[in-house]
């Protein structure tokens, strides 16, 4: 098992060039080691039923297609897709030459043609070209043996045999293409749905609270209070800021400024939850958005909060700190708009602060 684990860790490694694709690399690895594979299966055959000298050129195919699996490890991937192609189609005119048609191997033609499309990285008219390419090399073999007698001829018995392991690595070669390329695109699809959900939780989201951002409470409130939302519904809106925030950054530095507000955000979130919603409005303050809530209901719920802060006690390091807030508080007037209510709020919050801080202005 620990072979396998190790063989398995050996194929599925990613490539170090960062302008490689893992997805070519590994359909690459899996292509060359199932035709070795393959031909280590024709060989017994060949050898037993047919001549031995044919079964020498399958050997010789295998210890090619190793080369080939060992250099998708030097970054070379593109290099070794077009080798591999090469090859490929190089040994179904040998093997069509030297056995006839009836050896079966031109239809690997096709598995060729899929790899080309799944991994290739040329334009789209060069792949039609070269599947033009591919069909022509078809119909020419297959003219070209109607005409020419081939070198070896395959008993009954050794044609049956090659014809059912033809038939068996190529359907295995093109589900490995299609099944790898699918999941790959799957989880590249996946990665870049989580990065787009990362892009716009970060244009959103204040990154040191995780609250709202002023940009995401903004669209907020614009939605609240657009036509199609707002049918003169109660709406309250409050700006809060930590009183004597920078005497804390001067005390005890800017990491226990930090922790305070994101301990700050943390009591406000819990807070406002059942209400509505709260954003870090810059700095220290904190935006707070009251849906279904006039300005009285508003007040109770900030006054109770600002109570139940100033008895809290928030630990950094071996101090403890406290802290208290100020509110300005402003019941949202559609004649007034979002701005002139926010305006109006922070005209109150500073209000608050001349009146000695720790309250709510309303």
């Amino acid at each position: 098992m620990n072979v396998f684990h190790q063989l398995k860790q050996l194929i599925m490694k990613d490539v170090s060039n960062e302008n490689e694709a893992r997805k070519t690399a590994l359909i690459i690895r899996l292509f060359t080691l199932i035709l070795g594979c393959y031909f280590v299966f024709q060989c017994i055959i060949l050898s037993v039923f047919c001549n031995i000298y044919v079964a020498i050129l399958g050997l010789v195919c295998v210890v090619l297609n190793l080369m080939l699996f060992g250099m998708t490890y030097l970054n070379h991937t593109q290099l070794t897709l077009f080798l591999v192609q090469l090859l490929t189609v190089s040994w179904i005119i040998l093997y069509v030459y030297t056995l006839g048609w009836d050896c079966g191997v031109q239809h690997f033609i096709f598995v060729i043609l899929i790899l080309n499309f799944v991994v290739g990285q040329n334009s789209n008219s060069i792949k039609i070209l070269y599947a033009i390419f591919l069909c022509c090399l078809r119909i020419g073999l297959y003219t070209f043996n109607k005409i020419h007698i081939s070198i070896f001829t395959l008993t009954a018995t050794s044609g049956a045999f090659m014809q059912i392991i033809n038939t068996i690595f190529i359907f295995i070669l093109m589900t490995v293409i299609v099944v790898i390329s699918n999941s790959e695109s799957i989880a590249m699809e996946q990665k870049l749905t989580t990065y787009n959900e990362h892009i716009r939780k970060m244009a959103l989201i204040d990154p040191l609270t995780n609250l709202y951002n002023r940009r995401a409470i903004t669209d907020k409130l614009e939605k609240l209070t657009s036509k199609q939302h707002y049918e003169h519904n109660l709406l309250s809106i409050a700006l809060g800021d930590i009183d004597f925030f920078k005497k804390v950054n001067d005390t005890y530095g800017h990491d226990a400024g930090d922790a305070v507000l994101v301990f700050v955000a943390e009591q406000l979130l819990a807070m406002i939850r059942p209400y509505g919603y709260v954003s870090r409005w810059g700095g220290e303050e904190f935006l707070l958005v009251f849906k279904n809530s006039n300005g009285d209901d508003a007040y109770t719920i900030l006054n109770n909060f600002r109570h139940s802060l100033k008895k809290m006690q928030i630990p950094y390091k071996d101090e403890i700190i406290h802290i208290t807030m100020t509110f300005g508080l402003e019941e949202y007037d559609d004649n007034l708009g979002i701005d002139k209510t926010i305006s109006n709020a922070d005209k109150k919050l500073y209000k608050g602060k001349e009146n000695g801080r720790n309250c709510v202005e309303y």
